[in-house]
C-alpha cells in the first residue's frame, strides 16, 4: 500500500475526514525537509521542490513548554542491569 496512503478511496468514510484533517495540519510546507546525499545531480534534486509547491504554508501549532512535576516511579525486575533516569527543570 506504499504510495497510496493519501488517497481517499483507501479509507472508510468515517476515517477519511480525520485522516485528511491530520494531513492538512502536518503535511505543510513548514514541516517538509528534503535531504539528499551522495553522487546526485544537484539540479535534479533542486527540482524536487516543484513536487511540494502546492503544499499549504500552514505552520504547526506552537508547542508549549512541559510542566515539571516531581515524582518517583520504581519497577523491580530480575535483571543484571540498572536503568536510571533523572529529570530536572532546565
Amino acid at each position: 500500500m506504499a504510495g497510496r496512503a493519501g488517497h481517499r478511496q483507501h479509507y472508510p468514510p468515517a476515517v477519511a475526514p480525520r485522516h485528511l484533517g491530520y494531513m492538512r495540519q502536518h503535511y505543510a510546507a513548514g514541516n517538509v525537509v528534503v535531504a539528499a546525499a551522495g553522487a546526485l545531480d544537484h539540479d535534479h534534486v533542486w527540482r524536487c521542490q516543484e513536487h511540494f509547491a502546492d503544499l499549504p504554508g500552514i505552520m504547526p501549532p506552537a508547542i508549549s513548554a512541559g510542566r515539571y512535576e516531581g515524582g518517583e516511579f520504581r519497577e523491580g525486575r530480575d535483571l543484571d542491569q540498572v536503568h536510571l533516569v533523572l529529570g530536572f527543570p532546565a
